[in-house]
């Protein structure tokens, strides 16, 4: 075996024996009175079953061995899976002091976005969200309200396009539009500008980047609990240098997703950092990368976010709202499609509301299908909420979180725990 192999491999050792050392020295009385499957390998136990099984597996634990059960992870480690809607509302309303992210979470994030929302803790993270909170403002987003909107009316248009080309087509696959639809959305509520990801023969290194990070970081899922020892154990020059080598094309691709996005993001965020004094004038404002860098710059040195930290919070935003905001309307439109009922009384509601603000003084003399519910209108439409956030409730973009309990804590319940 080479040098080179030895220094590739040796981080993964680290790794390993910290895992392998825990399983052989866990005691098992942590969780030993609350029930829960039997582990089914001495590596893997059963907690990858709750990614690979679907749904259904997960409803199969709470129904089984109810709120809280007790769970296999990697190497002989324990944990609960909680279910509970008190025990939840406790670990991510009342105490998210307690129940933090999980070091294997947070750590992870920070390689690929860098020190943002999703991968700090405590001070750092409570200064980023304090900062951050003007963005999203009821007054922000009421000015933003209508450039989204034009970004429906792109889709709309290619997506009749697509019908008249194809008349005799029963079916329309829009979820790549929904897709593209999205990040033009995001982009242009936190940057301010757009990708013209609806453009169909035009394509942007940073859209696709950012469009292929989540499956590709899906295949290295194995690799997470090793990131707490290696990012502990070896310096960011020695990582860096390790990560050049490593023979694996998935890491490798998600080494080259991460480049583009970061060298892409930092080009970005000094084009909007040279349009401060447009910002000032007024001539741009309302997205949040603006507001958050006349916040920054407004504030006393000791609560300003470095550069670093702001490039960080870019990144997240746009990838955090893509993959959510994508899942979040297709399962809408899907909804819709097999609800009639429910479509029916949707689309009732929302032309009567444009014929009553046509009809009112300040609203425009244009056909029903035209006008454009500004933000006040849509966020009183009480069956529209009903939709979305039903919708929500039943299919959440993100169902499963973890979270580690930094320090003791009584947690509360709905139902009683079943002994094992």
């Amino acid at each position: 075996m080479s040098l080179l192999h030895i220094l590739l491999l040796f981080p993964l050792l680290v790794g390993m024996s910290k895992l392998i050392r825990r399983s052989f020295t866990s005691t098992g009385d942590s969780f030993s009175q609350i029930a829960g499957p039997a582990s089914e390998h001495w590596i893997k136990g059963n907690y990858h079953r709750i990614f690979q099984d679907g749904f259904d597996y997960n409803l199969r634990l709470a129904h089984v061995y109810g709120g809280v059960a007790k769970i296999h992870a990697m190497f002989g480690g324990q944990q609960l899976y909680v279910s509970d809607p008190r025990a939840l509302h406790h670990m991510l309303i009342k105490e998210p002091h307690v129940f933090e992210e999980t070091d294997m979470f947070i750590m992870g994030n920070g390689l690929i976005f860098g020190e943002g929302l999703i991968s700090t803790t405590g001070d750092q993270h409570r200064k980023q969200r304090r900062m951050v909170k003007p963005a999203f403002s009821t007054a922000n987003l009421r000015a933003l309200a209508p450039k989204l909107q034009r970004v429906a009316h792109q889709l709309c248009a290619i997506l009749r396009s697509q019908l008249d080309q194809s008349p005799d087509a029963q079916e329309i696959d829009i979820l790549p539009w929904i897709n593209r639809c999205a990040f033009e959305y995001v982009s242009t509520a936190c940057l301010g500008r757009t990708f013209n990801a609806l453009t169909p023969n035009e394509s942007n290194e940073y859209v696709e980047a950012v469009r292929n990070l989540a499956p590709q970081t899906l295949r290295l899922l194995f690799l997470r609990p090793l990131i707490p020892s290696v990012v502990r154990h070896f310096s960011p020059s020695l990582r860096c240098k390790l990560s050049e080598w490593l023979p694996m094309e998935a890491f490798q691709n998600v080494k080259r997703l991460v480049d583009i996005m970061h060298r892409c993001s930092l080009r970005i965020s000094a084009e909007k950092r040279s349009m401060l004094s447009e910002i000032r004038d007024g001539a741009e404002g309302s997205d949040i990368m603006s507001i958050l860098l006349r916040t920054n710059e407004a504030s006393v040195q000791a609560d300003q976010l470095s550069d670093a930290e702001l490039v960080a919070q870019m990144n997240t935003f746009i990838f955090g709202g893509l993959e959510t905001t994508t899942s979040t309307i297709c399962r809408i439109l899907h909804i819709l499609a097999i609800e009639d009922h429910v479509q029916s009384r949707l689309r009732n509601e929302i032309r009567q509301a444009k014929m009553d603000y046509a009809s009112e003084p300040r609203g425009k003399a244009e056909s029903c299908p035209a006008i454009d519910l500004p933000y006040d209108v849509l966020m009183n439409l009480p069956y529209l909420d009903a939709v979305v956030k039903e919708t929500l409730r039943v299919y959440p973009p993100t169902s499963l979180l973890s979270r580690t309990a930094r320090q003791a804590s009584a947690l509360p319940l709905a139902k009683p725990v079943q002994s094992a």
